[in-house]
Protein backbone atom coordinates (compact mmCIF):
# COMPACT_ATOMS: atom_id res chain seq x y z
CA UNK A 1 0.00 0.00 0.00
CA UNK A 2 1.43 3.89 -1.04
CA UNK A 3 2.03 6.11 1.94
CA UNK A 4 1.01 9.66 1.63
CA UNK A 5 1.91 12.69 3.72
CA UNK A 6 -0.85 14.44 5.15
CA UNK A 7 -0.78 17.22 2.83
CA UNK A 8 -1.94 19.78 5.47
CA UNK A 9 0.70 18.35 7.89
CA UNK A 10 3.04 18.61 4.59
CA UNK A 11 2.56 22.52 4.08
CA UNK A 12 2.67 23.15 7.73
CA UNK A 13 6.39 21.59 8.17
CA UNK A 14 7.28 23.49 4.93
CA UNK A 15 5.95 27.14 6.67
CA UNK A 16 8.23 26.38 9.77
CA UNK A 17 11.31 25.01 7.33
CA UNK A 18 10.49 28.69 5.40
CA UNK A 19 10.39 30.78 8.22
CA UNK A 20 13.42 29.15 10.23
CA UNK A 21 15.24 29.60 6.57
CA UNK A 22 14.04 33.78 6.86
CA UNK A 23 15.39 34.09 10.45
CA UNK A 24 18.53 32.47 9.57
CA UNK A 25 19.17 34.75 6.57
CA UNK A 26 17.76 38.12 7.14
CA UNK A 27 20.67 40.55 8.05
CA UNK A 28 18.83 43.59 9.14
CA UNK A 29 16.61 42.47 11.76
CA UNK A 30 18.03 44.10 14.59
CA UNK A 31 18.92 47.50 12.97
CA UNK A 32 15.40 47.86 11.57
CA UNK A 33 13.92 47.26 15.06
CA UNK A 34 15.86 50.62 16.05
CA UNK A 35 14.20 52.81 13.08
CA UNK A 36 10.81 53.60 13.44
CA UNK A 37 8.47 54.46 11.34
CA UNK A 38 5.95 56.36 13.44
CA UNK A 39 7.59 59.76 13.63
CA UNK A 40 7.21 59.74 9.37
CA UNK A 41 3.63 58.81 9.83
CA UNK A 42 0.59 60.58 10.93
CA UNK A 43 -2.33 59.21 13.20
CA UNK A 44 -5.32 61.28 11.26
CA UNK A 45 -8.85 59.98 10.70
CA UNK A 46 -8.66 57.58 8.04
CA UNK A 47 -11.40 56.05 5.40
CA UNK A 48 -9.54 53.19 4.72
CA UNK A 49 -7.80 50.67 6.72
CA UNK A 50 -5.46 47.48 5.74
CA UNK A 51 -6.24 44.49 8.11
CA UNK A 52 -3.98 41.84 9.37
CA UNK A 53 -5.34 38.64 11.27
CA UNK A 54 -2.62 36.75 13.49
CA UNK A 55 -2.94 33.65 15.42
CA UNK A 56 -1.87 29.84 15.03
CA UNK A 57 1.75 29.63 14.54
CA UNK A 58 4.40 31.89 15.45
CA UNK A 59 5.95 31.80 11.69
CA UNK A 60 2.87 33.77 10.36
CA UNK A 61 4.54 36.60 12.95
CA UNK A 62 7.67 36.92 10.89
CA UNK A 63 5.75 36.78 7.17
CA UNK A 64 3.56 39.51 8.41
CA UNK A 65 6.59 41.45 9.67
CA UNK A 66 8.00 41.24 5.94
CA UNK A 67 4.49 41.94 4.43
CA UNK A 68 3.78 45.22 6.40
CA UNK A 69 7.36 46.57 5.50
CA UNK A 70 6.49 45.53 1.84
CA UNK A 71 3.12 47.56 2.58
CA UNK A 72 5.06 50.42 3.90
CA UNK A 73 7.23 50.68 0.53
CA UNK A 74 3.93 50.84 -1.79
CA UNK A 75 2.13 53.28 0.64
CA UNK A 76 4.15 54.67 3.46
CA UNK A 77 1.39 56.20 4.90
CA UNK A 78 -1.24 53.34 4.73
CA UNK A 79 -3.50 52.62 7.78
CA UNK A 80 -2.41 49.21 9.26
CA UNK A 81 -4.56 46.93 11.84
CA UNK A 82 -3.45 43.80 13.09
CA UNK A 83 -5.77 41.84 15.34
CA UNK A 84 -3.87 39.01 16.87
CA UNK A 85 -4.88 36.45 19.20
CA UNK A 86 -3.51 36.71 22.85
CA UNK A 87 -1.23 34.04 22.94
CA UNK A 88 0.92 35.86 20.31
CA UNK A 89 -0.26 39.50 20.79
CA UNK A 90 2.52 40.34 23.26
CA UNK A 91 5.07 39.16 21.23
CA UNK A 92 3.54 40.92 17.98
CA UNK A 93 3.72 44.16 20.01
CA UNK A 94 7.06 43.90 20.59
CA UNK A 95 8.24 42.65 16.51
CA UNK A 96 5.81 45.45 14.94
CA UNK A 97 5.81 48.57 16.90
CA UNK A 98 8.73 50.23 14.66
CA UNK A 99 5.89 49.41 11.64
CA UNK A 100 3.43 50.67 12.98
CA UNK A 101 0.97 52.36 15.98
CA UNK A 102 1.38 49.73 19.07
CA UNK A 103 -2.54 51.21 19.83
CA UNK A 104 -3.38 49.54 16.17
CA UNK A 105 -2.23 45.59 17.43
CA UNK A 106 -5.29 44.73 18.82
CA UNK A 107 -5.85 42.29 21.68
CA UNK A 108 -8.36 39.19 20.56
CA UNK A 109 -9.22 36.40 22.64
CA UNK A 110 -9.41 33.10 21.45
CA UNK A 111 -8.43 32.00 18.12
CA UNK A 112 -11.41 31.33 16.11
CA UNK A 113 -12.57 35.00 17.52
CA UNK A 114 -9.63 35.72 14.61
CA UNK A 115 -10.92 34.49 12.00
CA UNK A 116 -11.12 37.09 8.91
CA UNK A 117 -14.98 37.00 8.74
CA UNK A 118 -15.39 37.19 12.20
CA UNK A 119 -13.31 40.35 12.44
CA UNK A 120 -15.34 42.14 9.78
CA UNK A 121 -18.01 42.45 12.62
CA UNK A 122 -15.28 44.30 14.94
CA UNK A 123 -16.82 47.32 16.21
CA UNK A 124 -13.35 48.73 15.42
CA UNK A 125 -14.19 48.62 11.80
CA UNK A 126 -16.76 51.17 11.87
CA UNK A 127 -14.51 54.17 11.94
CA UNK A 128 -13.68 53.24 8.21
CA UNK A 129 -15.68 54.01 5.11
CA UNK A 130 -13.64 50.55 3.18
CA UNK A 131 -11.56 47.74 4.53
CA UNK A 132 -9.29 45.92 3.42
CA UNK A 133 -7.91 42.26 4.62
CA UNK A 134 -4.42 41.25 4.12
CA UNK A 135 -3.28 37.64 4.45
CA UNK A 136 0.10 37.71 6.30
CA UNK A 137 2.01 36.18 3.85
CA UNK A 138 1.16 38.24 1.34
CA UNK A 139 4.30 40.91 -0.22
CA UNK A 140 3.53 44.00 -1.84
CA UNK A 141 6.24 44.50 -4.83
CA UNK A 142 6.10 48.54 -6.22
CA UNK A 143 8.38 50.03 -8.60
CA UNK A 144 10.21 52.95 -7.40
CA UNK A 145 8.46 55.97 -7.66
CA UNK A 146 5.19 54.71 -8.66
CA UNK A 147 2.00 54.88 -7.01
CA UNK A 148 0.47 51.42 -8.53
CA UNK A 149 -1.05 50.76 -5.13
CA UNK A 150 -2.70 53.64 -4.24
CA UNK A 151 -4.22 54.17 -7.93
CA UNK A 152 -5.43 50.37 -7.43
CA UNK A 153 -6.95 50.97 -3.88
CA UNK A 154 -8.61 54.30 -5.45
CA UNK A 155 -10.34 51.80 -7.88
CA UNK A 156 -11.60 49.85 -4.91
CA UNK A 157 -12.88 52.53 -3.40
CA UNK A 158 -14.72 53.89 -6.28
CA UNK A 159 -16.38 50.22 -6.65
CA UNK A 160 -17.20 50.13 -3.58
CA UNK A 161 -18.93 53.55 -3.18
CA UNK A 162 -20.84 52.21 -6.48
CA UNK A 163 -22.17 48.92 -4.90
CA UNK A 164 -21.39 48.92 -1.40
CA UNK A 165 -23.55 45.50 -0.97
CA UNK A 166 -20.16 43.91 -2.83
CA UNK A 167 -16.65 42.38 -2.01
CA UNK A 168 -13.13 42.79 -3.94
CA UNK A 169 -11.79 39.96 -4.02
CA UNK A 170 -7.98 39.03 -5.19
CA UNK A 171 -9.01 37.27 -7.84
CA UNK A 172 -11.10 34.51 -9.64
CA UNK A 173 -10.43 31.02 -10.83
CA UNK A 174 -12.22 28.09 -12.77
CA UNK A 175 -12.35 24.62 -11.33
CA UNK A 176 -12.77 21.70 -12.89
CA UNK A 177 -15.30 20.26 -13.01
CA UNK A 178 -16.63 22.48 -10.57
CA UNK A 179 -16.09 24.06 -7.11
CA UNK A 180 -16.87 20.46 -4.93
CA UNK A 181 -13.57 20.39 -4.05
CA UNK A 182 -12.43 23.29 -3.03
CA UNK A 183 -15.41 24.00 -1.07
CA UNK A 184 -14.87 20.67 0.93
CA UNK A 185 -11.64 21.19 1.60
CA UNK A 186 -9.85 20.23 4.59
CA UNK A 187 -9.36 24.27 5.45
CA UNK A 188 -12.73 25.08 5.82
CA UNK A 189 -14.64 21.31 6.55
CA UNK A 190 -12.37 19.10 8.37
CA UNK A 191 -12.14 20.81 11.65
CA UNK A 192 -15.57 21.99 11.38
CA UNK A 193 -17.84 20.34 14.61
CA UNK A 194 -19.75 17.67 12.10
CA UNK A 195 -17.49 17.92 9.10
CA UNK A 196 -19.27 14.79 7.67
CA UNK A 197 -22.77 16.49 7.30
CA UNK A 198 -20.57 19.72 6.23
CA UNK A 199 -23.17 20.83 3.48
CA UNK A 200 -25.78 20.01 4.71
CA UNK A 201 -25.34 22.14 8.10
CA UNK A 202 -24.45 25.01 6.38
CA UNK A 203 -27.65 24.53 3.68
CA UNK A 204 -29.83 24.39 6.86
CA UNK A 205 -28.27 27.38 8.66
CA UNK A 206 -28.42 29.57 5.35
CA UNK A 207 -31.42 28.32 3.04
CA UNK A 208 -29.07 27.76 0.37
CA UNK A 209 -28.95 24.65 -1.74
CA UNK A 210 -25.36 23.94 -0.82
CA UNK A 211 -25.17 20.66 -3.02
CA UNK A 212 -26.51 22.20 -5.77
CA UNK A 213 -24.24 25.04 -5.55
CA UNK A 214 -21.11 23.31 -5.52
CA UNK A 215 -22.14 21.01 -8.03
CA UNK A 216 -23.18 23.65 -10.43
CA UNK A 217 -20.54 26.66 -9.70
CA UNK A 218 -16.65 26.84 -11.57
CA UNK A 219 -15.88 29.76 -10.59
CA UNK A 220 -14.67 30.57 -7.01
CA UNK A 221 -12.95 33.61 -5.77
CA UNK A 222 -9.73 33.93 -3.55
CA UNK A 223 -9.36 36.60 -0.78
CA UNK A 224 -5.46 36.76 0.12
CA UNK A 225 -6.64 40.03 -0.51
CA UNK A 226 -9.84 41.15 0.05
CA UNK A 227 -11.68 44.43 0.64
CA UNK A 228 -15.35 45.61 1.54
CA UNK A 229 -18.00 48.29 2.88
CA UNK A 230 -18.31 48.14 6.87
CA UNK A 231 -21.16 49.75 7.33
CA UNK A 232 -23.04 47.41 4.36
CA UNK A 233 -21.70 44.08 6.10
CA UNK A 234 -22.15 44.66 9.83
CA UNK A 235 -25.98 43.51 10.04
CA UNK A 236 -27.22 41.66 12.75
CA UNK A 237 -28.28 38.75 10.18
CA UNK A 238 -24.46 38.64 8.86
CA UNK A 239 -23.45 39.01 12.18
CA UNK A 240 -25.27 35.54 13.08
CA UNK A 241 -23.68 34.11 9.89
CA UNK A 242 -20.35 35.02 11.55
CA UNK A 243 -20.99 33.91 14.59
CA UNK A 244 -22.06 30.57 13.09
CA UNK A 245 -19.16 30.16 11.56
CA UNK A 246 -16.71 30.69 14.53
CA UNK A 247 -18.56 28.44 17.34
CA UNK A 248 -18.26 25.75 14.42
CA UNK A 249 -14.85 26.43 13.70
CA UNK A 250 -14.88 26.99 10.36
CA UNK A 251 -11.72 29.12 9.15
CA UNK A 252 -12.21 29.13 5.54
CA UNK A 253 -13.44 32.91 5.10
CA UNK A 254 -13.61 32.04 1.86
CA UNK A 255 -16.64 30.12 1.72
CA UNK A 256 -18.04 31.76 4.25
CA UNK A 257 -18.51 35.10 1.90
CA UNK A 258 -18.78 33.12 -0.91
CA UNK A 259 -22.03 31.69 0.81
CA UNK A 260 -23.12 35.04 1.57
CA UNK A 261 -22.89 36.58 -1.81
CA UNK A 262 -24.54 33.92 -3.08
CA UNK A 263 -27.27 34.50 -0.62
CA UNK A 264 -28.04 38.44 -0.45
CA UNK A 265 -26.52 38.74 -4.34
CA UNK A 266 -23.82 40.84 -3.47
CA UNK A 267 -21.45 41.29 -6.55
CA UNK A 268 -17.97 40.27 -7.04
CA UNK A 269 -15.39 42.48 -8.59
CA UNK A 270 -11.51 41.73 -8.18
CA UNK A 271 -8.56 43.30 -7.64
CA UNK A 272 -7.00 41.68 -10.60
CA UNK A 273 -8.46 43.57 -12.97
CA UNK A 274 -6.92 47.17 -11.35
CA UNK A 275 -5.01 48.53 -13.87
CA UNK A 276 -1.07 48.68 -13.32
CA UNK A 277 -1.43 45.46 -11.16
CA UNK A 278 -0.66 41.83 -10.86
CA UNK A 279 -1.05 39.20 -8.57
CA UNK A 280 0.94 35.73 -8.81
CA UNK A 281 1.67 32.87 -6.51
CA UNK A 282 4.36 31.56 -8.29
CA UNK A 283 6.63 34.58 -9.03
CA UNK A 284 7.83 37.80 -7.53
CA UNK A 285 8.52 39.41 -10.99
CA UNK A 286 6.37 41.44 -13.12
CA UNK A 287 6.75 44.67 -15.40
CA UNK A 288 3.46 46.46 -13.52
CA UNK A 289 4.02 48.96 -11.12
CA UNK A 290 2.60 47.06 -8.31
CA UNK A 291 2.79 43.07 -7.54
CA UNK A 292 1.08 40.91 -5.37
CA UNK A 293 3.10 37.92 -4.78
CA UNK A 294 1.34 35.32 -2.27
CA UNK A 295 4.01 32.56 -2.08
CA UNK A 296 2.08 30.58 0.21
CA UNK A 297 -0.87 29.84 -2.14
CA UNK A 298 -1.50 26.56 -2.48
CA UNK A 299 -3.08 26.79 -6.41
CA UNK A 300 -4.13 22.90 -7.04
CA UNK A 301 -4.75 19.80 -4.85
CA UNK A 302 -1.49 18.36 -6.72
CA UNK A 303 0.97 21.27 -5.91
CA UNK A 304 1.74 21.50 -2.44
CA UNK A 305 5.05 22.55 -2.06
CA UNK A 306 5.79 26.08 -1.58
CA UNK A 307 7.97 28.16 -3.63
CA UNK A 308 11.11 28.64 -1.36
CA UNK A 309 13.49 29.60 -3.81
CA UNK A 310 10.84 32.85 -4.89
CA UNK A 311 10.06 33.62 -1.60
CA UNK A 312 13.72 34.45 -0.34
CA UNK A 313 14.47 35.87 -3.22
CA UNK A 314 11.36 38.55 -2.38
CA UNK A 315 12.21 38.85 1.50
CA UNK A 316 15.87 39.24 0.55
CA UNK A 317 14.44 42.34 -1.80
CA UNK A 318 12.27 43.32 0.79
CA UNK A 319 14.34 43.97 3.86
CA UNK A 320 17.29 45.68 1.71
CA UNK A 321 14.19 48.06 0.24
CA UNK A 322 13.41 49.03 3.37
CA UNK A 323 16.24 49.15 5.44
CA UNK A 324 17.28 51.96 2.01
CA UNK A 325 13.65 53.41 2.79
CA UNK A 326 13.69 54.12 6.46
CA UNK A 327 17.27 54.98 6.43
CA UNK A 328 16.28 57.73 4.06
CA UNK A 329 13.95 58.86 6.07
CA UNK A 330 16.15 59.28 9.38
CA UNK A 331 18.22 61.18 6.70
CA UNK A 332 15.97 63.99 5.33
CA UNK A 333 15.15 64.60 8.96
CA UNK A 334 18.49 65.32 10.16
CA UNK A 335 18.85 67.76 6.84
Amino acid sequence: MELKPSGNKLRQVEKEILHNEIIKTEKHYEELKTKSIIPFIFDKPYKHAFIYTLYGNESYLTYLRYSIMSLRLAMPDAKIMVFAESKIWKKAQQELKHLMYEHDIVFVKGETACYKQVIACHTLLKDYTWCTFVDADLFFLAKPKTDGLRTALRKVKIHLDKCPKSFVWAFSREEKPNISHTFMHKRGRELTIRPHTYAWDLEEETGVNIPEMIEKNKIWNISYIFSFSPKSLQTDEYKAWALYSLLDNNHCDESIWYIWSLKKNWGSNYWSECKGLSISSTTHESDENIHLFQPMFTDTLDKKIHRRPETFLAIIEIEDKYREFINGRLQQQQV
